[in-house]
């Protein structure tokens, strides 16, 4: 009897011994037995000041300030305005080496990052990220819905600082387009134009390809070339329209102007139903017309018809003098006649009297 007795004693206190766990710090201990948890279907609850903080639930999702974690961690913050929900610091100065979070999908054998945020600011996503959007399409979509007739700014790209420069935001493919607004506080470090500009750029340093297209109803409406000419597909219509281009027309007033006679200019027109120097309408047609030299050209005419005029007032001149003269010299014939005829009514009259 005293035998077992004593074997109890002994199994009870091994099984004492077993189960006590040291907050000073435990050695030899086995994972198999030695642990902190629960061994039914029961949540391990950690708790302070008699406050639940941490629930681990029997399916291994864990809950902080949370009882009812969907996830492998759900942090939840019941505080006031101000109130942080998670926050990760380190004394370390900025290292991209270092991660704060790092998505992996292990397994594969070789490692695959899909999420990863780095101890230096820097995030990076293999995937696409939606931005008011849980079904995104691209990359990066981002989506607001608008109502009361509201002006929604979606998105911004804003640059600060009292500096010059160009706040730029590129695109690429092979080559890069950008989109660029020039500082509106001082202009140096500017790349194109002058204060508070806003660019459009095509980097291509090709002299063919690389335009500027504006595109609507799935057409090219208009184009920008490398070279600098526009195309555009419609009517054009403004206050004012400026051309510059040299030389003028004035060469029509030098002295040494071959001014065509107008018999030549009437028989080109018969012959080939247009001005000399203009294109006919058929050319036209095809071709177009460049507006700066064609309108050289109809100065040219003017100034040629201008020319003319001056000949043809001229002549006109010289005409009406000379009708003039002639209606002058009328006029004395007319006198000198009359004096005759009254001279020969008093010879008649002599004649008479002597018979």
């Amino acid at each position: 009897m005293k035998t077992q007795l004593l074997s109890i004693a002994l199994l009870v206190s091994s099984f004492t011994i077993a189960q006590t766990w040291n907050t000073t710090g435990n050695s030899g201990t086995n994972s198999s037995n030695n642990f902190i948890g629960t061994t039914d279907s029961q949540s391990l609850i950690l708790k302070s000041n008699n406050t639940e903080g941490i629930q681990i639930k029997p399916n291994g999702n864990v809950g902080i300030n949370y009882s009812s974690p969907q996830s492998r961690l759900t942090i939840y913050e019941g505080g006031g305005i101000g109130s942080n929900h998670f926050e990760l610091r380190t004394n370390h100065l900025r290292n991209p080496d270092r991660y704060f979070m790092k998505n992996v999908i292990s397994g594969t054998g070789t490692e695959d990052v899909t999420f990863s945020l780095r101890q230096d600011g820097q995030m990076y996503v293999n995937g696409k990220v939606g931005i008011g959007s849980t079904n995104p399409q691209t990359k990066l979509d981002v989506a607001q819905e608008i109502t009361n007739n509201q002006n929604s700014v979606i998105a911004q790209f804003l640059a600060s600082g009292a500096t010059g420069g160009s706040n730029i935001v590129s695109i690429g493919f092979h080559n890069k387009a950008n989109l660029e607004i020039n500082s509106a506080y001082a202009s140096s470090g500017l790349r194109y134009g002058n204060f508070a500009d806003f660019n459009i750029e095509n980097d291509s340093d090709s002299p063919t390809y690389g335009a500027i297209n504006f595109i609507t109803n799935k057409k090219i409406q208009m184009a920008i070339r490398p070279n600098g000419n526009a195309s555009l597909q419609g009517k054009f219509e403004a206050k004012e329209v400026k051309v510059t281009l040299t030389p003028t027309a004035d060469f029509v007033f030098d002295e040494k102007y071959n001014l065509p006679t107008l018999e030549n200019v009437e028989k080109h027109i018969k012959e080939k139903k247009h001005l000399p120097e203009i294109a006919s309408a058929k050319v036209m047609e095809k071709e177009g017309v460049n507006v700066g030299e064609f309108q050289i050209k109809l100065l040219q005419k003017i100034e040629e018809l201008t020319l003319y005029s001056i000949d043809q007032n001229r002549q006109i001149k010289d005409q009406t003098a000379q009708l003039k003269q002639l209606q002058d010299e009328n006029k004395t014939l007319k006198a000198q006649s009359e004096r005759i005829e009254k001279l020969e009514q008093q010879v008649q009259k002599l004649l008479s009297t002597q018979k």
